[in-house]
């Protein structure tokens, strides 16, 4: 790890990730390498530990491709939050299929075979008859 950084915002974006939690059991530390090498890190951890990086530098433009998929309930929420603070500092464009998280951000655009059918807030994009509007139906029947 480079050993000039800035100390504070190193330490924010740790506890936004929730890497506080297990950093003292990772064997490197940071450096710790995610896959099957025995290193103990889970999918969420490393995970959390990719999103980190991406957020302590500095930057224009974030793009992430289902930041949350396959992490626990835990995990998810440490990742959404540090990218829903993240967003307002910094253009992001994330591509997720979780509708749970998007009720903040400033605009949803909707793909559908390749093509944008619907683009708005979540109010405006959640009123409109179309995909979006199917996906959350869908998604309230698999809840009740």
């Amino acid at each position: 790890m480079n050993t000039s950084y800035d100390a504070s915002r190193f330490n924010v974006v740790l506890q936004a990730c929730g890497i506080n939690e297990f950093l003292q059991r990772l064997p490197q530390g940071l450096d710790t390498q995610p896959g099957d090498g025995g290193t103990g890190l889970s999918v969420g951890q490393a995970q959390r530990i990719a999103v980190a990086r991406a957020l302590y530098k500095s930057s224009n433009l974030l793009l992430l491709d289902e930041p949350a998929a396959s992490l626990d309930a835990l995990s998810e929420k440490h990742i959404m939050q540090a990218l829903n603070r993240a967003a307002t500092q910094q253009t992001t464009l994330m591509i997720t299929h979780q509708l749970d998280n998007l009720d903040g951000w400033e605009a949803i655009w909707v793909m559908h075979e390749g093509q944008l059918v619907q683009q708005g807030n979540w109010q405006q994009v959640s009123a409109q008859p179309g995909p979006f509007k199917q996906m959350l139906q869908h998604r309230q029947q698999e809840i009740a």
